[in-house]
């Protein structure tokens, strides 16, 4: 059995002989996906190209014996802040804050129609950069 292998984001674990397994079919489908022009979510497209690094290492029997994982995901709890102190931090109302939640720019929980946003997205989105959660 191989060491399983984070991938950030959904917090999946997989396992290097899985994505050998996978990684071809997934690239598969992106390919297809951009020749048919298709919008990809950047976190997808990058998700799945690790996947098939990881899977290219492994049936190549070259799996780097200092690879812990892909990414390392973030330990921290999440702070939660509402969308009104979010506006504020980012200088934003919050009808944008609340849409930058629905596209996934920013992340959040939903509770009905209520939502609570993660303070470190809020905190990254200057810079660039996404939360680790």
């Amino acid at each position: 059995m191989t060491r399983p292998v984070v991938i950030q984001g959904a917090g999946l674990f997989i396992s290097a002989d899985v994505a050998a397994d996978l990684g071809p079919v997934l690239m598969q489908y992106l390919e297809w996906a951009r020749r048919d022009c298709r919008e990809m979510n950047p976190d997808t497209v990058e998700t799945v190209e690790k996947i098939d690094l990881l899977g290219n290492w492994w049936r190549n029997k070259n799996l780097p014996s200092n690879l812990p994982s892909v990414d390392t995901p973030c330990s921290d709890p999440v702070q939660w802040i509402t969308v009104k102190t979010a506006a504020e931090e980012l200088e934003r109302t919050t009808r944008a804050v609340t849409g930058l939640l629905e596209r996934g720019s920013l992340h959040g929980e939903r509770d009905g129609r209520t939502w609570r946003v993660c303070g470190q997205s809020v905190d990254a989105r200057p810079e660039g950069l996404k939360c680790q959660h």
